[in-house]
């Protein structure tokens, strides 16, 4: 019995560049999604005091005071 698998040349070569191409998508893909945990917290703390200051400058203008300057618990 014959266990040999025969296929087209083309179609041989069409699975060849779609893995590759897969393989390389994959390996950016993860990549970007894996960041080391101090890059994490130091994006999210930018993000988090980026927003706080521009909500408190808003209610400083308002208020007229220094009130809205004063940082609240977290």
């Amino acid at each position: 019995m014959d266990k040999s698998i025969r296929m087209e040349k083309h179609l041989i070569e069409a699975w060849g560049v779609w893995w590759t191409q897969w393989q390389r998508q994959t390996k950016d893909k993860l990549k970007k999604h894996v960041t080391s945990p101090q890059a994490f917290v130091d994006q999210h703390l930018e993000a988090k005091v980026s927003s706080y200051l521009v909500s408190s400058e808003s209610k400083h203008l308002s208020t007229g005071g220094t009130l809205g300057l004063i940082l609240p618990p977290q």
